[in-house]
C-alpha cells in the first residue's frame, strides 16, 4: 500500500501500531512540515549556544567554584545526550 499510495509513512504506521513485534521495537514517527522542523532545530541550537556560553563562563578562569558545580554537571550531562 505504501508503494501504491506513495506514502512511505504507512510502513512506519503499520509497524508501530499493528505489528506485534514492531509495537515493541519501532517508535511511531510523527510527520512534520519543513517550517516546524526548521524552527525546532533552531530552538535546539539556541539552547546549545546558551549552554556553551555558560560552560565557557564556568571554565574560563581554570577553576570550577562550588556555586558553578551544579551548572557544570548539568551542562556536561546534557552534552552527553548529543554524543
Amino acid at each position: 500500500m505504501a508503494d501504491k499510495y506513495k506514502s512511505p509513512e504507512l510502513c512506519n504506521y503499520y509497524c508501530s501500531n499493528q505489528c506485534p513485534i514492531g509495537q515493541q521495537y519501532v517508535p511511531e514517527i510523527k510527520m512534520k512540515e519543513l517550517p516546524q522542523i526548521i524552527l525546532e532545530t533552531v530552538a535546539s541550537l539556541n539552547k546549545m549556544n546558551k549552554k556553551q556560553e555558560r560552560l565557557i563562563e564556568i571554565t574560563a578562569h581554570g577553576i570550577i567554584d562550588n556555586d558553578e558545580l551544579d551548572d557544570f554537571i548539568y551542562i556536561q550531562e546534557e552534552l552527553e545526550k548529543y554524543r
